[in-house]
């Protein structure tokens, strides 16, 4: 058995965050190219429940995927896989109990239950001592294409975010109006609540 590197776990993590946010940005892209006040306003609401229902709906589907095929989205990808002790998948709730609850553990102290496995000579992080598990390479040659996968996404996002910038000057007019409209409906609102009548 052959455990998953802190390269090969790295650009699996990394993958993973950027497949959600490169969603986000292209919703933001999106936003950024609205050309009137009520697109501006649709967009904003459609990339809001776009964050509420994807964070949910993509840590079930990394569940998902560690039940059923050994890893999140980046793991299948990069060729490695988490397993348990006796090499089998980890059920539904383990892998939701390790994605939500355990991994803040290695969160703790800048991160440092991640950066365990430099040190550990099973190559386990913090939440993978918790719930018993490894991170094992399944197919050595995929670590090249997680890494070809890990370089477009980040210039695909480069491009977007260049994008967005450009969206946002082009139309900066619409923006500072509705800026403004907001800020005023909020001071009005303020006004009429605590404004206190001669009576009081």
């Amino acid at each position: 058995m052959k455990y998953a590197s802190v390269w090969q776990r790295l650009i699996a993590g990394v993958i993973d965050r950027l497949v959600g946010f490169t969603l986000a940005v292209w919703f933001v892209l999106k936003l950024a190219q609205s050309t009137s006040v009520d697109a501006i306003l649709t967009s904003l609401l459609t990339y809001i429940i776009f964050v509420v229902w994807f964070g949910i709906g993509y840590l079930i589907i990394q569940a998902y995927l560690a039940t059923k095929f050994g890893g999140s989205l980046g793991k299948l990808i990069t060729g490695i896989e988490i397993t348990t002790s006796s090499g089998k998948y980890i059920s539904f709730w383990r892998a939701m109990f390790r994605e939500l609850v355990a991994q803040m553990l290695s969160n703790l102290l800048f991160g440092l239950g991640f950066w365990w496995l430099l040190k550990d000579q099973n190559k386990q992080t913090w939440h993978d001592m918790t719930l018993d598990t490894f991170v094992v390479v399944k197919r050595p040659a995929n670590t090249l294409v997680g890494a070809v996968v890990l370089g477009l996404l980040l210039l695909g996002n480069v491009m977007l975010i260049k994008n967005i910038v450009s969206g946002f000057n082009q139309n900066k007019n619409i923006y500072l109006e509705v800026i403004g409209e907001a800020a005023n409906t909020f001071e009005e609102s303020v006004l009429k609540n605590y404004t206190i009548s001669p009576g009081e």
